[in-house]
C-alpha cells in the first residue's frame, strides 16, 4: 500500500514537471546574438551577425540583391528599418528590388506564445516605388519542423500582408515562418506571394 501511494505521488510529480517544462518551452524571449553567428538558408543567403552592442545587432545577408548590405536590429531582434553598406553608409534602397525602411517593423512581439497576435505597419520600396505595408501576425502553434539542418521545435507564425501603392493597387499574401528558439532564428519560411520564395535552414553555427 505504501509503495503504491509513493508510486502515485512520484507519478504525479513527474506529470507536473513535464507540464511545467512544456509550458515554459512554449513561451520564449528574444534571442541572444553573438558576433559570428551564422545561418545558411536553402535559397542561397547566409545570415551573419556582424556587430552586437547594448542597442541590438547588425547582421548581413538578408537581401538577395545586396547580400553584403547590413540590416540593423534592436535588442528585441526587431528590424529598425535601417540598411547600410559594409562601411556604415546609407544604402539607396530604390536601387534594390525591394526593401523595408523606417520604424514600425515589429515582426516579433515577445515573449512568443501560442495564440498571441499583433498588428504592425511600415514603409518600404518595391521596384523603386514607395509602398505601405500592413501586417497582421499570429502565433499558430508550437510544433516540430523538419529542415535540412535537422528537426526543431518551433513557433509557427503566420503573417498576413497587405500593400498599397499608386501603380499596383492593393495586394495581399501570407508568409508563414517557423522560429526555433534552439537555433535563435527562423528555420523555415513559406509564402503565397507569386514573387516570393520558400526556404529552409541548411546549416547554422552559434558562437
Amino acid at each position: 500500500m505504501i509503495h503504491s501511494r509513493l508510486a502515485r505521488v512520484v507519478l504525479a510529480l513527474v506529470v507536473v514537471l513535464v507540464l511545467a517544462t512544456a509550458a515554459a518551452a512554449q513561451s520564449v524571449n528574444p534571442p541572444a546574438r553573438s558576433v559570428g553567428d551564422t545561418w545558411t538558408r536553402s535559397h542561397g543567403l547566409v545570415i551573419t551577425v556582424v556587430t552586437v552592442d547594448e542597442s541590438g545587432s547588425i547582421e548581413s545577408g538578408y537581401l538577395q540583391d545586396c547580400p553584403t548590405c547590413l540590416s540593423h536590429f534592436d535588442k528585441s531582434w526587431n528590424f529598425k528599418g535601417i540598411i547600410t553598406d559594409a562601411g556604415g553608409k546609407s544604402v539607396d534602397v530604390t536601387q534594390l528590388r525591394g526593401a523595408f525602411t523606417g520604424p514600425g517593423w515589429r515582426f516579433y512581439d515577445w515573449p512568443l506564445e501560442v495564440k498571441k497576435s499583433w498588428d504592425f505597419s511600415g514603409q518600404g520600396f518595391f521596384r523603386a516605388q514607395p509602398t505601405k505595408y500592413d501586417v497582421s501576425a499570429a502565433v499558430k502553434g508550437y510544433e516540430d519542423v523538419k529542415t535540412k539542418a535537422g528537426t526543431f521545435k518551433a513557433f509557427k507564425i503566420q503573417y498576413d500582408w497587405e500593400t498599397r501603392n499608386r501603380f499596383q493597387g492593393t495586394s495581399r499574401w501570407t508568409v508563414t515562418n517557423w522560429y526555433a528558439p534552439e537555433v535563435r532564428s527562423v528555420v523555415k519560411s513559406t509564402t503565397t506571394s507569386p514573387g516570393g520564395q520558400d526556404w529552409e535552414l541548411v546549416s547554422y553555427n552559434l558562437k
